[in-house]
C-alpha cells in the first residue's frame, strides 16, 4: 500500500505541487479576506475592494498582453531562446509600470481637492507593479515546470502578510493605510525572492531575442484579448460599481464576503489557469484538433465534478460558516453566497471554451462573447441593482455568464466547418 501510494506521488509530483500552490493563493486570499473584515469592519473592507477592483482591472489587461500569451507562445521555444524571450517580456513590463505608474502618483499628490480614497492611489500603484511582476514570475517558472519556485514565492508572501496584520492586531493599529503597507512589503519581498530563484534556476539567455519583436508578437495575439479583458472585467465587476454608488461600501464587503467563500473553487479555477492552456498547446501541436478536443473534455469532466461538490458543499454549509467565519450580524447576507454558488457553475462551464480558442488563436469570439456580457452590464448594472438591491446584482451577473455561453454554443455551430479548415493543421 506505502509503494503504491509512493508511485502515485511521483507520477503525480508536478500537479501535486501546482495545487498545492493554489492551495496556499486561495488559502490565503480566504484567510485575508476573514482577516480583513475582522480588523477593519465591513465598511471599510469594503472601501479596500473597491480599491483592489483598480488593480484587477489592471491584472485583466496583464494577463491578456503578457501572460496568456505567453502561456501558449513559450511552450515550443528552446531553454536559451525562452529565456531570451522571458527577459524582453520583463522589459516590456517594467518600463510600462513605469511609464502608467510614475504619471498617477504624480497626480494624486497634485494640491487639489480629491476624494479622500485618492490618499491611497500611491500605495495602490506600487502594490499593483509587485503584484503584476509576481504573477509574471509565477507564470514563467510553471511554464519551466519549476513548480517548487512559485510555491516559495506564494509561502513567502503570505506568511510576511499574515505576520504583520497580527502584528497591526496586537498593537491596535489596524487602519486602511497600514493593512497597505504590510501587502505592498509582501508583495515586494516576494518579487525579490522569485528574481533570486530565477538567476538561480533559470538557462542563460544565448540567443538575442528583440524586445520589439516580443511587443509586436504580443500585440498581434491579445489583440482581441485586450478588449476582452475589459469587457471581462465590466461584465463582472461593473455592478460592484452599481453597488457602491447606490448601496454602499458596506454592500460590496458584503459580495466580496460571498465571493471569498465561493472562491475555495479558485483553488481549482487557478490550477487549471496553470496547467490546462500548456497542456492544451501541446496536445494540439501533436494531435490537431482531435487532441485538443479530447483533451479539454477529459480535464473538464473530471474537474467539474470536483467544482459542483464544492459548490453544492459550500451552499449547505453558509448558515454554519457565515456566523463562525465572520460574525452572527452577517447572517442576513447568507442569499448572497447561494447566489455565487449558482454563478460559479455558468463560470466553470466557460473555461474550457475559451482554452479551445485561445489554444487554436481564435480569440475573437472570445471579444465577442464579452461584448455581450458588458454590453449587459452597462445597460443592465444600475437599473437592475436599484430596483432589486443585492438580488439585481446576483440577477445580473448569472444573466451575463448565460450570455456568453449561449454565444459560444451559436459560435461553434455554426462556424464548426470555418475553424475545421483554418486549424485543421497543428501551428
Amino acid at each position: 500500500m506505502l509503494k503504491k501510494l509512493h508511485h502515485i506521488i511521483q507520477s503525480n509530483q508536478e500537479k501535486i505541487l501546482v495545487l498545492l500552490d493554489q492551495v496556499i493563493v486561495s488559502g490565503g486570499n480566504f484567510l485575508l479576506a476573514i482577516v480583513l473584515i475582522r480588523l477593519l469592519g465591513l465598511e471599510t473592507y469594503g472601501l479596500f475592494a473597491m480599491l483592489w477592483l483598480g488593480l484587477l482591472f489592471v491584472l485583466s489587461l496583464h494577463q491578456a498582453f503578457i501572460t496568456k500569451p505567453m502561456m501558449t507562445l513559450a511552450i515550443d521555444k528552446i531553454d536559451s531562446e525562452r529565456s531570451a524571450y522571458f527577459i524582453s517580456l520583463w522589459q516590456i513590463q517594467v518600463i510600462g509600470l513605469l511609464a502608467i505608474g510614475l504619471p498617477i502618483i504624480g497626480i494624486s499628490q497634485l494640491p487639489v481637492v480629491f476624494p479622500s480614497w485618492m490618499n491611497f492611489i500611491p500605495f495602490l500603484v506600487v502594490i499593483t507593479s509587485c503584484y503584476l511582476l509576481q504573477e509574471y514570475l509565477k507564470k514563467t517558472f510553471f511554464i519551466n515546470k519549476k513548480y517548487t519556485s512559485p510555491l516559495l514565492m506564494d509561502a513567502l508572501l503570505y506568511g510576511i502578510v499574515f505576520t504583520g496584520l497580527i502584528v497591526l492586531w496586537f498593537t491596535n493599529t489596524s487602519t486602511l493605510k497600514n493593512t497597505l503597507w504590510v501587502l505592498l512589503s509582501a508583495y515586494g519581498v516576494s518579487v525579490v525572492a522569485g528574481c533570486g530563484l530565477r538567476v538561480m534556476g533559470w538557462h542563460h539567455a544565448h540567443t538575442s531575442h528583440s524586445t520589439l519583436h516580443t511587443l509586436k508578437i504580443h500585440y498581434h495575439f491579445s489583440s482581441w484579448l485586450l478588449g476582452t479583458s475589459i469587457l471581462q472585467w465590466l461584465s463582472g465587476n461593473f455592478f460592484l460599481v452599481a453597488a457602491a454608488s447606490i448601496l454602499g461600501t458596506t454592500a460590496v464587503g458584503a459580495v466580496r464576503m460571498a465571493q471569498n467563500l465561493v472562491g475555495l473553487c479558485n483553488v481549482l479555477f487557478l490550477a487549471m489557469e496553470n496547467l490546462v492552456p500548456a497542456e492544451a498547446a501541446q496536445h494540439f501541436l501533436k494531435n490537431g484538433t482531435t487532441g485538443l478536443t479530447n483533451y479539454l473534455k477529459k480535464s473538464s469532466q473530471q474537474l467539474g465534478g470536483i467544482v459542483l461538490l464544492v459548490l453544492v458543499g459550500m451552499a449547505m454549509a453558509t448558515p454554519w460558516l457565515i456566523p463562525m467565519l465572520y460574525g452572527n450580524e452577517y447572517m442576513a447576507y447568507s442569499y448572497v453566497v447561494w447566489g455565487y454558488c449558482l454563478l460559479y457553475v455558468f463560470v466553470f462551464l466557460g473555461y474550457p471554451v475559451r482554452y479551445y480558442f485561445r489554444t487554436v488563436h481564435t480569440t475573437k469570439p472570445i471579444f465577442i462573447a464579452y461584448i455581450l456580457g458588458g454590453g449587459f452590464s452597462l445597460i443592465a448594472a444600475f437599473p437592475l441593482v436599484k430596483m432589486g438591491g443585492l438580488m439585481g446584482l446576483l440577477f445580473g451577473l448569472i444573466v451575463s455568464q448565460i450570455l456568453t455561453l449561449v454565444f459560444y454554443y451559436f459560435y461553434i455551430r455554426f462556424t464548426k466547418s470555418t475553424l475545421t479548415n483554418v486549424i485543421i493543421k497543428p501551428h
